[in-house]
């Protein structure tokens, strides 16, 4: 049985025995981010809950100063801040092993995630989600909006989800993602259990996938609240990359979920109205109908269709 306190109190100042599991884990992956590290660590820290936390920190054998600030905080955190210190970046063997070893190593029923070059604004974020889910067995994953910053031009914009929550002021709920992607990796909290379903897995892992996987398993809900912000910048891994690697992405994406799932498992979300497109050939995977493919990349990586309509 998971312990709960009678109020909310910052993270920092709980007190648990040593043995006390953790009802959440944040898993936070990081590399040259030396930038940014501290607003994460720093929106981490500043949760107040009713229930105890373990931040897992995964540096990726950053070559900056990134990993002696997380050392900073270790020191002064040691029973919250749980690092990894890579000597070998593991992102470079494209093989999803940074998310194994985090998923690995979590004890917490819930699972939050959140990059080293975003950050979360609000101090009660990880209390609503699991709130949420401890009182809806049928819901799986939680999300909710962001705001998004252009780091070299300094620009703040909007998430675009406003027409999504015209008619429901505190949230929407979904089985499958909406054309603009709600379930960003920083927004995330849902149950580790439903990671059972990608045990066979063995491609490409990105929260896409991710997501494909958990909602075999319940519902996903969106809160109509700004709680965090998703950071742009030149040395993201998919936020200012050019529309080939993105569209190369997606491929890979999607034809080692197709390889892993054409003989089983349920379909449940976009990925049963595109297979269909797909054919089985020698060399491979090739696009049976171009533009219904390009038209999905255009759904989980975010390119507008006039450049859909230019890749044609």
């Amino acid at each position: 049985m998971f312990e709960f306190l009678d109020k909310s109190v910052p993270i920092t100042s709980q007190q648990w025995s040593e043995d006390t599991v953790p009802l959440v884990s944040i898993s936070c992956i990081t590399y040259n981010h030396e930038n940014f590290i501290r607003d994460a660590i720093e929106g981490f820290l500043m949760q107040k809950t009713t229930f105890p936390v373990e931040i897992l920190i995964h540096d990726d054998a950053s070559t900056d100063k990134t990993a002696s600030i997380i050392r900073e905080y270790e020191e002064k955190y040691p029973h919250l801040i749980k690092p990894i210190y890579q000597t070998e970046n593991q992102y470079s063997k494209r093989d999803g092993s940074i998310g194994r070893i985090q998923r690995g190593r979590a004890r917490g029923k819930y699972y939050a995630t959140c990059e080293g070059d975003d950050y979360w604004t609000d101090s009660l974020k990880l209390q609503k989600q699991v709130d949420f889910l401890e009182e809806n067995p049928e819901y799986v994953l939680t999300c909710h909006r962001y705001n998004k910053l252009d780091f070299e031009n300094n620009k703040w914009y909007s998430d675009d989800q406003n027409n999504l929550f015209q008619n429901n002021n505190e949230g929407i709920s979904f089985v499958y993602p909406f054309k603009i992607w709600i379930t960003k990796t920083l927004t995330m909290v849902y149950r580790k259990s439903a990671l059972s379903n990608m045990s066979h897995y063995k491609g490409k892992m990105r929260d896409n996938v991710i997501v494909y996987f958990i909602m075999k398993s319940g519902k996903g809900y969106c809160f109509n609240e700004i709680m965090g912000v998703y950071r742009l910048h030149n040395g993201g891994v998919v936020s200012k990359q050019g529309i080939s690697r993105r569209v190369n992405d997606g491929y890979i994406v999607l034809k080692d979920l197709y390889y892993c799932e054409r003989n089983n498992l349920t379909r449940r979300m976009y990925y049963d109205k595109y297979a269909s497109f797909f054919i089985t050939t020698k060399g491979g995977v090739l696009f049976k109908e171009k533009f219904e493919i390009l038209k999905f990349l255009s759904l989980i990586y975010f390119l507008p269709m006039k450049v859909i309509r230019r890749l044609l």
